[in-house]
Formats: C-alpha cells, sequence, structure tokens
C-alpha cells in the first residue's frame, strides 16, 4: 500500500513538473514570437520607407523627362521645367541653374538721321538648345511661326528692353518713328540665300538672326515680329503670293490714315512693312511686288 501511494506521488511531481515546464514554455515561446514580430515589424518599416524614397527618387513631378534624383544631382526643381526661366526645358539645358558663356553681336544702324548701337547677347544654353531643337516642316501658316515669334528667349526679351528704354529716352517720337527704328535695327541684318555657304534655310529663333546677323525674309519678319510683339505692338507676318506661289514674308504693322499697302484684318488696318531691305518705310512694298499679289494675313 505504502509504495503504490508512493508511487501515485512520483506520478502527480512528474505531472507537475511535465504541467510546470510546458508552462514555462509556452510563455518563453509567446514572448520569444513577439520579440519576433515586433524585430519584423521594424524591418518592415525600414524596407517601405526605403521603397518609398526609392519610388520618390525615381518620380519626376514637373514631367521635363528629369528623375528627382536627376535633378537632385543637377541643383533644379522638380516642380519647374525650366529652373533658371531661360527658356529651355532642364533636361536639354547644358547650363540648367544659370546663364553660362554668352555669345555678343553688337548691332549698328541709323534711324531718323543718327546712330544707334545696342549689344545682344545670346547665352550658350540657349544657342545649344536651338541648333539641336529639331525643327518644324513650314507650314506657312501661325502654327508654324508662333514657337519662333513668342520663344522665351532671354536673349531676345534683354534686347526688346534695351530697345524699349532708347524708345523711351527720344520723346519726340511718335508711334511710326518707334516701330521703325526697330524695323531698320533689322533692315541692317545681311540677306541670306540658299547661295551663302552653310546657311540654314529653316527657320531661325529670332536671337540666331542676330547673332549671325544673317537671314532670310522670314528669319528678318519673323525677329521683327517678335520684337514688335513684346513691346505690345499689334502685328501680323505677311505672306506674298504671286501666281498662287508662296513667294515673301514680311510683317504688318497696325495703323490710322497712313499712306502705304495695307490690308483689314478683325477690324483692323495693317500696314505693310518690309524687313530685308533697307530704306523701305512703313507702307511701302518693294517695287518687285507691287504688280499681281495676293496677301496672307497671319495671326500670331
Amino acid at each position: 500500500m505504502k509504495g503504490f501511494l508512493r508511487s501515485i506521488l512520483i506520478m502527480v511531481l512528474l505531472a507537475a513538473v511535465i504541467v510546470g515546464g510546458f508552462y514555462a514554455y509556452l510563455q518563453t515561446s509567446s514572448e520569444g514570437d513577439g520579440l519576433i514580430t515586433e524585430g519584423r515589424l521594424d524591418d518592415k518599416n525600414k524596407i517601405d520607407e526605403a521603397r518609398e524614397k526609392a519610388r520618390a527618387l525615381n518620380a519626376d513631378a514637373d514631367g521635363d523627362g528629369l528623375t528627382l534624383a536627376q535633378e537632385q544631382r543637377l541643383g533644379t526643381s522638380d516642380n519647374n521645367v525650366d529652373s533658371d526661366d531661360d527658356g529651355v526645358p532642364d533636361n536639354a539645358d547644358i547650363v540648367p541653374v544659370g546663364i553660362g558663356r554668352k555669345v555678343s553681336k553688337t548691332l549698328n544702324w541709323e534711324h531718323k538721321g543718327k546712330p544707334h548701337s545696342v549689344e545682344a547677347y545670346l547665352p550658350i544654353d540657349v544657342s545649344d538648345y536651338y541648333e539641336k531643337k529639331t525643327r518644324p516642316e513650314h507650314t506657312f501658316d501661325s502654327q508654324h511661326y508662333l514657337p519662333y515669334v513668342h520663344s522665351k528667349d532671354i536673349g531676345i526679351e534683354r534686347l526688346a528692353a534695351e530697345l524699349k528704354a532708347i524708345i523711351d529716352t527720344n520723346g519726340s517720337w511718335d508711334y511710326y518713328d518707334e516701330v521703325m527704328f526697330i524695323v531698320h535695327m533689322v533692315q541692317q541684318m545681311r540677306y541670306a540665300t540658299s547661295a551663302i555657304a552653310g546657311f540654314d534655310l529653316t527657320t531661325k529663333y529670332p536671337m540666331q538672326t542676330i547673332i549671325t546677323g544673317r537671314g532670310d525674309c522670314e528669319d528678318t519678319s519673323v525677329l521683327a515680329a517678335a520684337l514688335l510683339k513684346k513691346l505690345d505692338y499689334d502685328v501680323k507676318l505677311i505672306q506674298l503670293e504671286i501666281d498662287g506661289r508662296k513667294s515673301h514674308l514680311g510683317i504688318g504693322v497696325w495703323a490710322n490714315g497712313v499712306k502705304g499697302t495695307s490690308w483689314d484684318k478683325g477690324g483692323r488696318t495693317f500696314y505693310y512693312v518690309e524687313t530685308t531691305t533697307p530704306g523701305h518705310e512703313f507702307g511701302e512694298l518693294p517695287m518687285e511686288w507691287q504688280e499681281g499679289i495676293s496677301a496672307v494675313l497671319i495671326d500670331i
């Protein structure tokens, strides 16, 4: 009997030890799982943060073709396609955060019997952009010329401001004097034809015509129109045709009561102004275009 009771007691003790050990195991395992779970969450958060940062660095918020990582390396803005506001998108700008080396040109001309001179410059990054930019095929309408006339070029904007400053200092000039002051500057550009070696027959941006000092009729007309437009004169391009052929481009400037060749559009009268040959004045058509022509006025 005593042996039986002893056996029972031993079994109870063993059971208690087993149960206690199992309980201790469960507690340890539970605590261990807690530590592992926290560690996993911490690792997961770090991975998520890394992934989010990678996504942000590879994003292109302003759509200029440069990722945030590339913008940060260049020092440009990911919220502005043209960080230095020079008319050249960041992804095509060789100096995207300021003005680099400049190509300059001194312009000399006469107006109302007096000499005038200004220095125009074209930043090298703008020049590089223009040279590399693919030119669209001619459509001979406003859609073709608009990008050239309205190009955001700090060189042409600066030149327009200089011309305006000279105009403002000459209080005796009237409206027609002001217009022709700008046109006379353009007229002194050398006229370029296909016979000139290396001359590019595609339409040039205004400052390209300035720097090269030469252009054909569309280049000088675009230049004059761009300057007049920036100075708030009402101007249009005028395409002259003979026998249905597109032959010559000039500009038309709004005016009242002027003698000369003009056309009406939108309730306003626009007088022809020649941009290629020195000496032509407001409303004067060149001799070779005075017979049998038709004209198309192009809004810009």
